[in-house]
């Protein structure tokens, strides 16, 4: 299926559960998943892509399984289980970045980003001949693999890989201009 975002770009958020998308996500800003109150206890509450999504506009496109600071409930005065819900993001999809500035993952515990990058206002794939102007950042607290080739140009964009162990098994680079 097709789920299409608002002029300007949407933000998706699932609440206690994955966001599996085999389709096109189309005008994204933003895939979440989190976790409130009502977790269940040792979820995991991932993200995986098989199918395409594609950034709103200008500005950046951030994924982020499960890692949001202030949405993971502490014990309460009569002494309720902490959470202990986690998430990972696994690509193995495109990503269209068309003219967005950005691209941010951020999982709890593992990211995988495999597949390909497509960027420019003509969506072509991101190769070492054909760069996208943009900044990558991607951060998981367990392991990160890159399995996707991303290339980058431009001052102050850079390529940022942080993990528990990282795995860059493409190419990656970072060439200012």
């Amino acid at each position: 299926g097709k789920i299409t975002g608002a002029t300007g770009g949407s933000a998706i958020t699932v609440t206690d559960g994955n966001l599996n998308n085999s389709g096109l996500l189309s005008g994204v800003t933003s895939l979440a998943t989190a976790s409130d109150a009502d977790f269940t206890a040792g979820a995991d509450y991932s993200i995986t892509n098989s199918g395409a999504i594609e950034a709103a506009g200008t500005g950046e496109l951030a994924l982020n399984a499960n890692n949001f600071a202030d949405a993971r409930p502490v014990a309460d005065a009569t002494g309720k289980v902490k959470n202990d819900t986690t998430g990972s993001i696994a690509n193995t999809g495109n990503i269209y970045l068309g003219t967005a500035t950005g691209l941010t993952a951020t999982a709890y515990n593992d990211l995988t980003l495999g597949g390909l990058l497509f960027a420019g206002a003509t969506p072509a794939p991101v190769t070492s001949d054909d760069a996208w102007t943009g900044a990558v950042s991607l951060t998981a607290n367990g392991a990160l693999t890159v399995t996707a080739p991303i290339y980058v140009t431009g001052t102050n964009n850079n390529v940022t890989l942080t993990g528990s162990v990282v795995r860059a098994m493409a190419d990656v680079s970072s060439a200012t201009g």
